[in-house]
């Protein structure tokens, strides 16, 4: 059963996160993912200060959208269950790659279980479906400090591309399956040039 912490801090650390990768956004695209960011349903306004359990929600503040070269941060809260909601930043990368990354770190929580992850990867997965029918990602990687997962890297470091699909737990578009030589029909289909990776939990 999914619990809060009961005692701070609630930020540093690991984080349970997702990474969109993309390639070369136009600036009117970016507009668009930000704004689908902050309006997906669970996700608050972008706050000025990082929410801490048991105390006021912090003053809204104004979604910033990245010009080129940027690099900066927001913070929000994510309602994860009814019961539970929690903050999380929101990393933006415009800059020698681009990546969104959502990263709720784990002290936000009593020691989760796998049914836990699965819960909050679960509405991870479902904020993720959302942006990708607002803007198309390369690929979203789910898990604890996953990090940003770029097709430029993989396709001139083959260990990286090893580690990648070692580990599964990814959506990703048909066409950069075949660039990274993989095999689109071996995947569960989610959507229209989407698909799915399994976590390989062992």
């Amino acid at each position: 059963m999914l619990l809060l912490a009961s005692s701070a801090p609630y930020w540093g650390g690991d984080c349970i996160e997702v990474n969109l990768s993309f390639d070369n956004l136009r600036d009117y695209q970016w507009k668009r993912l930000i704004q689908a960011i902050w309006d997906y349903p669970s996700i608050s306004s972008p706050l000025k200060s990082r929410y801490q359990l048991n105390e006021p929600l912090p003053p809204i503040t104004e979604m910033l959208i990245p010009e080129p070269t940027a690099t900066f941060s927001q913070f929000g809260t994510i309602k994860l269950a009814p019961d539970i909601t929690v903050g999380f930043e929101l990393l933006i990368t415009r800059s020698l790659f681009e990546c969104v990354s959502v990263l709720i770190p784990l002290r936000m929580f009593e020691p989760l279980t796998s049914d836990d992850h699965r819960l909050i990867e679960k509405q991870l997965f479902d904020f993720t479906m959302y942006i990708f029918d607002t803007v198309s990602f390369d690929i979203a990687a789910f898990g604890v400090d996953r990090g940003c997962q770029l097709l430029v890297e993989m396709l001139s470091n083959e260990n990286a591309r090893t580690e990648f699909l070692q580990k599964g737990n990814f959506l990703i578009r048909e066409d950069v399956m075949i660039a990274l030589r993989m095999e689109p029909k071996s995947y569960k289909a989610i959507s229209k040039f989407l698909r799915w990776a399994p976590p390989n939990r062992k």
